[in-house]
């Protein structure tokens, strides 16, 4: 079940929270001759995801071997292309970010499991392009625990030419066209794996209720994450924490919340029919978390409590406040006025903006329209604050 009641304006995104992800089809793999696998670059100036996956023979550019298919792209190469008589098995582009190991890094597990590769292609050997200097240690965990061999895996970090590469199909994908993010039954089998194992070895604790900490980016969270532990929620800060530790907090846990981004992407662990509190970022809704709040039966509750008027996408910073519709949600008294922090939160976000030299979008003064006037009017007032930031309101 899916709360929209603490949303600013739950309308602005019409049925985007109630959409069906999941893609019923069945998964194959194709097998390309003489491609070259580029490494992952990132090229300065360019989009920030970087550059490299596969090429052909042709010198197509194969999409959906990068990171996420609906970005990236090739490169010319600096040095000279090594050839490799063998065939290799491509398991993809590994980010280095624990959310993202959840979903772009797990989406080609699925073929390790199926009746082709066992009977057959066990053989070859499997390979990744690796982000940013290697293989997350806990990812490395997750395929052990899916029955990869990891001393296997073979990291390609230079741009290297195979007599066959053997590239299984996405279980989590972008539809290009709609840019919407789907998962088949494989992926989910895969999560269910790794939900089991958590089960399996799971040790209880005292505490239930835990705030995933992202921090990246997020102006105000540390305030927001005081206020979620004053209700009862343990701080944690995943990735920095080792996989089975991780995994038994999730297991135990019955209230989830986090920001939504990638650190949102735990609670698929947790069990099910769980409390999951989500604080979107923004006017924007990841992609990827709508498509996991279809992969298991959760009690999600979605609360306003930003004013991120800059950034209604990806990237950052984001501006985090305690708002009436949080308060509300806990049922603590909103007196109707706003506090000094979240003032020099808002003034510390709009400084930083307007350095970078951001705009504000429409879009963003048309989703904040419920509170935005009567949060500025109250900050008008503070000559005070305004002068000591060096901020004017219009």
């Amino acid at each position: 079940m899916i709360n929209c009641d603490g949303l600013y304006n739950k309308d602005y995104f019409g049925n985007q929270l109630y959409e069906n992800h999941f893609y019923d089809k069945k998964l194959h793999f194709r097998i390309i001759e003489n491609a070259t696998i580029l490494p992952h670059k990132a090229l300065s100036g360019d989009w920030n995801w970087g550059f490299g996956g596969i090429v052909d023979e042709k010198n197509n550019y194969i999409k959906s071997s990068f990171l996420k298919s609906n970005v990236g792209g090739a490169y010319t190469p600096n040095e000279d292309i090594a050839y490799s008589p063998e065939t290799v098995i491509y398991l993809g582009m590994f980010f280095y970010v624990w959310g993202h190991c959840i979903t772009d890094n797990l989406k080609r597990i699925w073929f390790l499991q199926s009746d082709v590769y066992k009977k057959y292609l066990k053989k070859y050997p499997l390979v990744c392009l690796p982000m940013k200097g290697g293989v997350e240690p806990n990812f490395l965990k997750v395929l052990q625990i899916l029955d990869v061999d990891t001393s296997q895996l073979r990291q390609i970090l230079r741009p290297t030419k195979f007599q066959n590469i053997i590239l299984p199909d996405e279980s989590f994908f972008c539809d290009s066209e709609s840019e919407t993010i789907f998962f088949t039954a494989e992926y989910r089998e895969t999560i269910e794996r790794i939900r089991n194992y958590a089960q399996k070895n799971f040790m209880p604790l005292e505490d239930k209720k835990y705030y995933f900490f992202h921090g990246i980016h997020q102006i105000g969270e540390e305030r927001l994450a005081k206020y979620f532990e004053s209700k009862g929620y343990k701080i944690i800060l995943p990735g920095k924490l080792d996989l089975e530790t991780e995994l038994n907090i999730l297991a135990n846990c019955e209230s989830f919340a986090s920001t939504i981004g990638s650190c949102a992407h735990n609670m698929i662990f947790i069990k099910e029919n769980s409390q999951v509190i989500f604080i979107p970022r923004s006017c924007y809704l990841t992609a990827c978390q709508n498509a996991l709040n279809n992969l298991c039966d959760m009690e999600i509750t979605y609360i306003d409590s930003t004013l991120s008027l800059f950034q209604p996408r990806n990237g950052g910073p984001f501006c985090y406040i305690i708002s009436d519709r949080l308060k509300n949600f806990f049922g603590d008294e909103y007196t109707g006025e706003y506090s000094d922090e979240d003032f020099v939160t808002f003034l510390n976000y709009v400084k930083y903006s307007l350095t970078k030299k951001k705009k504000m979008p429409e879009e963003t003064q048309k989703y904040y329209e419920p509170i935005l006037p009567d949060f500025k009017a109250q900050l008008k007032s503070r000559t005070d604050l305004l002068e000591k930031f060096g901020v004017t309101l219009k």
